[in-house]
């Protein structure tokens, strides 16, 4: 309905655009029907929103959940509300770098896990993963269950916070042109093993590891520490 989209944008989104909010985040309006045989309703949400961005002096931005394959072209693809936990944290290590493969390549993750989870060891590794992928962004429910704020683990996962957030800041300029470089050739920033290497079969083993850009090479630690304090890959 053009006039009802037309609404919802002039009435209800450009005058918090001008109290200074930058982009939206679309979230839950996923599915799989319409009024509009084939068409998902989130693929042509996120459509909208990205072309009525383009009006503004500054380059458009989307965070919205994932609308299925092709849905890449507009948003930055929040992946979902996970239960914290070392499987799912290393699923996440593996997912970024290896959906490059189907062309979305900018995730944004719930840093430390949308539900649950209090084990500071656990979320100080998530936060360090989460300063080597496309976006650094900590997300949980609203329940005191699911709390993210760094000062609430510890001041240890306190500190390890801090440092993760320093390399953040101080990879920016890299990380800038690397994503650069992704809009000119299409290359992720996070990059599975095999897309370097294709014809080593090991590099398409090597889930817990991927090329951040051209330059460096993360490993995030993906498991609990053992008995003697000493966190290993696989």
């Amino acid at each position: 309905d053009r006039t009802y989209a037309r609404h919802y944008f002039d009435l209800l989104h450009h005058p918090l655009e001008r109290d200074g909010v930058d982009f939206w985040w679309v979230d839950w309006q996923h599915g799989t029907g319409s009024d509009i045989p084939g068409l998902d309703p989130l693929a042509w949400l996120n459509h909208l929103h990205w072309t009525d961005a383009e009006r503004r002096p500054e380059r458009p931005l989307l965070l919205s959940r994932w609308p299925g394959l092709g849905g890449h072209r507009y948003p930055f693809a929040f992946s979902g509300d996970v239960v914290a936990g070392w499987p799912a944290l290393a699923f996440e290590v593996r997912f970024t770098a290896d959906t490059a493969g189907a062309g979305p390549v900018q995730w944004s993750h719930d840093i430390g896990g949308h539900f649950f989870g209090d084990d500071p060891e656990l979320y100080a590794r998530w936060l360090q993963f989460g300063a080597l992928s496309p976006a650094l962004r900590l997300h949980g429910s609203r329940d005191d269950r699911s709390e993210r704020l760094p000062w609430k683990f510890g001041e240890q996962a306190e500190t390890c916070a801090r440092e993760a957030f320093a390399l953040r800041y101080r990879l920016i300029p890299y990380l800038y042109a690397a994503m650069r470089e992704g809009i000119d050739r299409g290359l992720p920033l996070c990059r599975p093993m095999w897309l370097d290497h294709p014809d080593e079969r090991s590099a398409l083993l090597a889930h817990e590891q991927y090329l951040l850009g051209d330059r460096l090479l993360a490993a995030p630690i993906v498991r609990p520490a053992g008995p003697h304090g000493l966190a290993a890959g696989r």
